[in-house]
């Protein structure tokens, strides 16, 4: 409780009027011009998201950008309030292992703001065929969430992406049994089929944006390890061709992204034939994320004009 006030008396002392809302104060942004409580601050901690402008982050950052000051004078303005911001960090991706099915219905709590993908390069008509939102509570709070589906179009699990680019928070948090997992297979499932070309990928961000440069033969990892129900849906597909595809990881790892690769082909190798499978990281940047449209068409051609060597 004296969190929730401290974090209340903070926004009231920057000019907010803050109106509680479940876990969240609800405020108008005084930032920018705004007649709508699309701001949400976490009434514990502090934590923020503009729903409409689709940016976030700690206390400090919205005491800077809306008192006008320097992040140093914005960290001092909360230490002379003995605000300590507690925020947990999160080590790992968080599995719940005990829920098999989730229902339909917790769709409806996402608010459908895709503009955080817009932003990234990714079409608003590609993001929502995913089915997917924003959470403003719960264990995914500040997150795009993605429910993950099995072939019963039954939802199995949740990915959700940190919105908010806090240090304290994992970029990608899992809802489910990842080990069940094969995705997006319900939306490419007679595509996979027909072509028989599987190309791997590490996250649903860079199915995204394969997705919307045409490229829809994608499976995601969801990490860089094969999965129980990813390699009975590949032996299922029987794949001429299966392209491994995760982040480089040059710049952060040097190799990483190499030999995650060798391992995840050693493990493919014991179902398919080793000639079928090929490593093609992202060139130019770290993952497909962060590369333009015409690296990525640039990456494809390469893969379409591969000839294994003699």
């Amino acid at each position: 409780m004296e969190d929730q006030q401290q974090v209340k008396e903070i926004l009231e002392s920057i000019g907010y009027s803050p109106k509680l809302n479940g876990k969240s104060y609800n405020c108008i942004p005084l930032y920018r011009d705004s007649d709508s409580h699309v701001l949400f601050v976490d009434k514990n901690n502090g934590l923020w998201y503009d729903f409409k402008d689709c940016r976030g982050g700690e206390l400090k950052e919205l005491v800077r950008i809306t008192l006008g000051k320097s992040m140093g004078e914005a960290e001092r303005f909360l230490k002379d309030r003995n605000f300590s911001g507690n925020i947990p960090r999160e080590n790992e991706e968080e599995v719940d292992v005990g829920t098999k099915h989730y229902p339909k219905e917790w769709l409806d709590r996402l608010e459908k703001n895709h503009l955080y993908w817009k932003k990234r390069g990714v079409k608003e008509s590609t993001v929502a065929t995913f089915k997917g939102g924003i959470a403003k509570n719960g264990r995914m709070y500040y997150r795009y969430v993605f429910p993950i589906f099995n072939e019963r179009e039954e939802i199995i699990g949740f990915n959700g992406r940190d919105v908010l680019h806090s240090a304290k928070r994992v970029k990608w948090k899992i809802l489910g049994k990842k080990k069940t997992f094969c995705y997006p297979y319900l939306f490419n499932k007679e595509l996979l089929h027909e072509v028989r070309k599987v190309i791997l990928v590490e996250s649903i961000g860079d199915m995204l944006r394969l997705w919307d440069n045409g490229i829809k033969n994608t499976l995601v990892l969801f990490g860089v390890h094969i999965s129980p129900m990813l390699a009975a849906t590949l032996i299922k597909i029987d794949p001429t061709e299966i392209v491994i595809a995760v982040n480089n990881d040059k710049l952060k790892n040097g190799d990483a992204g190499n030999k995650a690769s060798a391992k995840i082909k050693t493990k493919l190798s014991s179902y398919f034939d080793p000639e079928k499978i090929i490593i093609h990281l992202p060139q130019e940047e770290n993952d497909f994320g962060d590369m333009t449209d015409d690296q990525i068409k640039s990456w494809e051609n390469q893969i379409n004009n591969y000839r294994p060597q003699e």
